[in-house]
């Protein structure tokens, strides 16, 4: 597929609501990476990566820091025209109560939905992937993995990803 096609068929699917139904399709079910799922861009049957619709990323270069991987979901972001705010308190690393904060305190409209990016290290700290959450006022939180069916999180403060392999990156208030 031409990549400007390809950029375009995510910008859409990115722009319009997410259809939950649509994970009753094999496709989706085993193609859809987390990030797919996180913008709502199910209909490509591809899985996303980080620096990839900004084009500053390949597949075979790594991440280096959390900041980098920030800076290039922002810019992936712009690439495909979505609102995308990062939801940070002056200027200071997002922390998980600061998330359940927001979305507390948040009057979430329609075309919102918030969300949440991980860092997966490797046992030497280095940076091996990324994870993402989704929240949606009417779904609350959710997250897809490959080859499983869209995950609904029950208690996501006990489910939270956390610990010495994982960093929150960010969290992002997201409009389309």
């Amino acid at each position: 597929m031409e990549r400007n096609v390809y950029v375009e068929k995510i910008r859409l699917a990115a722009h319009s609501p997410l259809d939950y139904s649509e994970y009753s399709n094999p496709l989706v079910r085993e193609l859809v990476n987390c990030y797919s799922h996180a913008i709502g861009a199910t209909s490509i049957h591809m899985g996303i990566r980080i620096g990839e619709l900004c084009e500053k990323k390949s597949i075979k270069q790594r991440y280096w820091s959390t900041n980098e991987m920030d800076e290039l979901f922002k810019d992936d972001m712009k690439a495909i025209k979505l609102s995308c705010k990062s939801i940070k308190k002056r200027n200071l690393e997002v922390k998980k109560d600061d998330v359940f904060d927001f979305i507390r305190k948040h009057d979430f409209k329609p075309e919102e939905f918030l969300v949440i990016l991980f860092a997966v290290k490797n046992g030497d700290l280095s940076i091996r992937d990324f994870h993402f959450w989704r929240y949606d006022k009417e779904n609350g939180f959710t997250e897809k993995r490959f080859w499983n069916n869209l995950v609904k999180i029950e208690n996501p403060k006990l489910s939270w990803p956390e610990g010495i392999l994982v960093d929150l990156v960010g969290a992002y208030l997201m409009k389309r």
